[in-house]
């Protein structure tokens, strides 16, 4: 009881006293007094030796450090597939004439990547304003916090810059990201063209595509995308447009 009500063994020996100070309860009193008060209970559910308490204890602690081992920082870690996407970000940076890039278009820009094949390890469903993956709000908090991107607050919107890292991670997966060069290439001219608000309509446009296809080697018909797309976001802020559905026939006929 004494342990769980937070009392320190040297003090016990203070609070017995009332042989001298008679008007105190005799100390086991005391605390059960104090323990019936704060848990409304008479005694813990589990009593157990001290000893075995601290052999419990020892246990879950090491058992909690066998799982830190084994399963390592998974969330922390960044790997070659989200340096690329950040060179992505670079690239479009370099261009003294860029769409401003925010939250949003970062977003897209990693899907457009992970759908022409760079392993980013999300996993994409229907949202709000287009494909969504869960695990991305995560992976942009590990990139923060690594130093691979940086946030700035501007206006009602948060832009997406390269961070101070991004060239040491850069130089550390060089293999790797020269393997992807050409999807790499294609994407940051894409969105080189692009504003946030088309950003999000391309990228409907273009899970629409997947979602329609029977088969992996067809072409899904217009018609078809046109109606998924225009169902799905109906009460979406920005309309499709014809150079919209350009960019699905170009970017479906590319993939095939």
């Amino acid at each position: 009881m004494a342990r769980e009500l937070g009392l320190k063994p040297k003090k016990l020996g203070k609070m017995d006293n009332h042989d001298q100070q008679p008007w105190k309860m005799p100390l086991r009193q005391y605390i059960e007094h104090l323990y019936f008060k704060h848990f409304r209970k008479e005694q813990p559910d589990v009593v157990l030796p001290i000893e075995k308490q601290v052999h419990a204890e020892k246990e879950k602690t090491a058992k909690k450090r066998q799982e830190a081992a084994t399963s390592g920082p998974p969330h922390d870690k960044i790997g070659p597939a989200w340096v690329a996407v950040v060179e992505i970000l670079k690239r479009i940076e370099v261009e003294p004439f860029h769409w401003p890039g925010g939250r949003t278009t970062f977003q897209k820009i990693a899907y457009f990547a992970t759908e022409c094949g760079i392993p980013t390890g999300l996993k994409y469903q229907r949202g709000s304003y287009g494909p969504y993956a869960p695990a991305l709000k995560e992976r942009i908090t590990a990139l923060v916090n690594n130093g691979l991107v940086l946030e700035e607050k501007l206006g009602q919107m948060f832009a997406i810059h390269v961070g101070q890292t991004f060239l040491d991670a850069r130089k550390a997966y060089e293999l790797q990201i020269r393997d992807w060069e050409p999807i790499i290439d294609k994407v940051a001219d894409l969105f080189m063209r692009m504003n946030t608000q088309q950003a999000e309509v391309a990228a409907t446009v273009l899970f629409a595509a997947q979602e329609a296809k029977i088969q992996p080697e067809e072409s899904p018909a217009e018609k078809d995308i046109h109606h998924t797309v225009m169902t799905w976001q109906q009460k979406e802020r920005t309309p499709l447009d014809e150079t919209c559905g350009k960019l699905r026939r170009t970017w479906t006929e590319d993939k095939n």
